[in-house]
């Protein structure tokens, strides 16, 4: 029962009352011969009475019901609108750190190419060859390209950690994205390259700083690949390329473009 009810009910009561008082009052008034058609007329009223009773009950309820119906519209398409920019507000997060991981790669890779651990020349960047095995490079040199790659690994591992957590984020929420799966799977390919160098940095750093040292900088494929030649690199296949794949499924959810076919 809603709160307007008990008042209407009493309201109703206090009229009925009325009535039967007024009745009474007139009963006593009016001639024997005539108290059928004063029943008559109350009767009438009674029943003219009860009729707008029951008219302005349901007029008054279905009001209340269109006014429930439109604030539970309202209500929900608040929800609905809170929802959307909440989702979207994921979306983007997620390709900005996307993007700002892909960048740090990317700074890593010209990081390494300066510091000369590259196999290919590249004069309009004033970049230096790299074939030299540590034994044919001063002490110095050593130390300084033994430190840049350490340094770089460790922010390649920071950036392997952050893809790890973006592909946990899409799996973990797959109604985000129309085709997590696809954008998993990118993720996934990215992680797995970053995941090679790493493998390799393990695998070669107590090489590097022994004395002499028994691994060569010319015999790191993974890391060769990763600061060689782009277009001819796994780094191009196995990470720029997904990443780019990815941006493009997270983008499409973000601002979907509906491209008529014959435009």
């Amino acid at each position: 029962m809603t709160d307007q009810q008990p008042k209407a009910l009493l309201a109703i009561t206090l009229g009925v009352v009325v009535a039967l008082v007024l009745i009474a009052i007139a009963s006593y008034q009016v001639p024997g011969k005539d108290m059928g058609k004063l029943w008559l007329e109350v009767f009438k009223s009674a029943l003219n009475f009860l009729l707008i009773a029951i008219i302005g009950g349901l007029v008054s309820h279905l009001i209340r019901q269109q006014e429930k119906s439109r604030d539970e519209k309202t209500a929900r398409q608040e929800r609905e609108r809170q929802e959307q920019t909440a989702l979207q507000t994921f979306r983007a997060d997620l390709l900005r750190q996307l993007l700002s991981t892909f960048h740090r790669v990317k700074d890593c890779r010209r990081r390494l190419r300066r510091g000369g651990l590259t196999n290919t020349s590249d004069l309009a960047m004033g970049l230096t060859v790299a074939h030299a095995a540590p034994a044919a490079m001063t002490q110095n040199q050593l130390k300084d390209r033994i430190k840049v790659y350490g340094e770089s690994m460790d922010t390649l591992n920071s950036a392997q950690l952050d893809v790890e957590i973006l592909r946990s984020e899409v799996k973990s929420f797959p109604k985000a994205f129309s085709k997590h799966e696809e954008i998993q799977n990118h993720l996934k390919e990215m992680e797995s390259y970053l995941r090679d160098l790493l493998y390799e940095y393990q695998r070669s750093w107590q090489g590097l700083l022994s004395d002499p040292p028994t691994v060569a900088f010319e015999d790191l494929q993974a890391l060769l690949d990763y600061t060689g030649n782009f277009n001819e690199s796994d780094y191009l296949e196995r990470f720029i390329k997904p990443k780019e794949h990815a941006l493009m499924l997270i983008r499409e959810d973000i601002l979907p473009l509906h491209i008529p076919a014959d435009a």
